[in-house]
């Protein structure tokens, strides 16, 4: 019969983590609308809007996870009392709402700080405002002052009840208590929790590696995905493996058993290395999902060439960022509309081409005309003027070539579609999913109640 209470307790927090992601970059999203203010002399003012929500959001996404495993915790051992203190997934769930609480405690106090030094990097005629420094400094410590003190009180000062310290050896009722032959079944057992995790690791790494010979570039999110649930898999089967082996393989302080219960060990620290890092990369590849959407068209031509340079080799460069894949970057030569540069861009956003001027132009004025789209649909115009002296010497004006844009007013935040939702941000979803996933598997797997005859 399933223990669907201390289930429960398990997947609390792991589900609260989810939804702290979510509201994670929902914060990393609203940062995309912060701008500098500048006064007409170019003096810092400041950002705009003054209070960032980011700073709110962010502390309501640790909150969440906080409280989601300070319940977790009081689940746990109220149903501890109830079965008894040995009760395995009970302590396995009790254990882990602890260890949530921890790692939501040093969240907490590492962001308090953080805003905390953050105080001191600001300047400009706002940072005089006292309740603009109020909302954007004291307020969020106090905010994370007050989880901190709230969340260790409640889960370690103020808990009322009296658990016995326990160990973490399986426990086995006399009449089923496995006896010190180490079987064939214990033996096949034991070789899968050693051997699964590891195949799982080689085949996934040789799987990315395969992908990236056949494709030549860097690893796409969704083949991220495959390679971790590949791991993943092979981690949680290694786990249902070792307790199988633990259940049915020798007992006592033998060699042997000790072999066997590191099986356990080991699929048990795999699995929470697992989690975290698969979580670490959710969370980074939202947050570059979450930073693509605020983009910087921008196309730019320079003649790499100073003024009284002779024509002959000229070299040319036309770049461009933020631009739509596969659409077209041309660059002509007015008057005669020669096209001098035509090219598409790549699947990173980007454009770049170096060439040379003509030769044989004849002395005259000519204006270097460039086009291209962004990845918004806007379409970007680039144009440089030059002449060709008599003696074919180049005639232009260096200094006012405005090779590239720059300022927080370029920016633009596209609105969210389906296929970024499909190419960068589900599969961020995914990973998070997953890790949650394999920790919870884990846990359950490993703090079932077995009875070994029945193996």
């Amino acid at each position: 019969m399933k223990d669907t209470v201390s289930r429960r307790s398990i997947a609390l927090p792991l589900g609260a983590l989810v939804i702290s992601w979510g509201i994670y970059l929902g914060a990393r999203y609203t940062d995309l609308f912060v701008t500098g203010v500048y006064d007409d002399d170019g003096t810092y003012l400041g950002q705009e809007p003054p209070i960032q929500a980011s700073v709110y959001l962010i502390f309501g996404a640790v909150a969440v996870f906080a409280f989601s495993a300070v319940i977790a915790q009081r689940m746990a051992i109220s149903h501890r009392v109830v079965l008894g203190a040995h009760e395995r997934l009970p302590r396995a769930a009790h254990r882990f709402a602890t260890l949530s609480i921890v790692v939501a405690l040093g969240f907490a106090a590492i962001l308090g700080v953080s805003v905390f030094l953050q105080g001191f990097n600001t300047y400009g005629p706002r940072s005089d405002d006292l309740g603009l420094r109020f909302a954007t400094t004291y307020l969020p410590i106090i905010l994370y002052t007050s989880l901190v003190v709230a969340v260790l009180l409640i889960g370690f000062v103020l808990r009322k009840d009296t658990l016995p310290k326990t160990d973490d050896k399986a426990q086995f009722s006399s009449d089923t208590a496995p006896d010190s032959t180490d079987l064939p079944e214990a033996r096949k057992s034991l070789g899968a929790a050693y051997a699964l995790p590891i195949v799982a690791v080689a085949v996934a790494l040789i799987f990315g590696l395969i992908v990236f010979d056949v494709t030549g570039t860097n690893l796409e999110v969704w083949v991220w995905v495959i390679i971790q649930v590949m791991i993943g898999a092979g981690i949680v089967i290694g786990t249902i493996f070792g307790e199988k082996a633990v259940a049915a393989g020798p007992s006592g302080a033998s060699s042997r058993s000790r072999i066997t219960r590191a099986a356990r060990g080991l699929n048990f620290v795999l699995s929470i290395v697992f989690g975290a890092v698969v979580s670490l990369m959710g969370f980074a590849y939202g947050s570059t999902a979450i930073a693509d959407l605020r983009i910087s068209p921008s196309l730019s031509i320079d003649i790499y060439a100073a003024p009284g340079t002779g024509l002959a080799n000229t070299p040319l460069g036309v770049n461009g960022w933020d631009l739509a894949p596969g659409t077209a970057v041309v660059v002509t030569l007015e008057p005669g509309g020669l096209e001098i540069v035509r090219g598409e861009v790549d699947g990173f956003n980007s454009f770049y081409k170096d060439t040379t001027l003509p030769s044989a132009l004849a002395p005259g004025q000519y204006v270097l005309e460039g086009s291209a789209t962004g990845r918004d649909g806007v379409a970007l115009t680039k144009t440089i003027e030059f002449g060709v002296a008599e003696n074919g010497t180049l005639i232009w004006n260096e200094k006012a070539q405005q090779m590239m844009r720059f300022g927080e007013q370029d920016f633009t935040v596209m609105t969210p579609s389906l296929s970024w939702f499909l190419d960068d941000l589900l599969p961020a979803l995914v990973l998070v999913l997953l890790a949650q996933l394999g920790i919870f598997l884990s846990l359950t797997e490993r703090n079932k109640r077995r009875d070994p005859r029945s193996e």
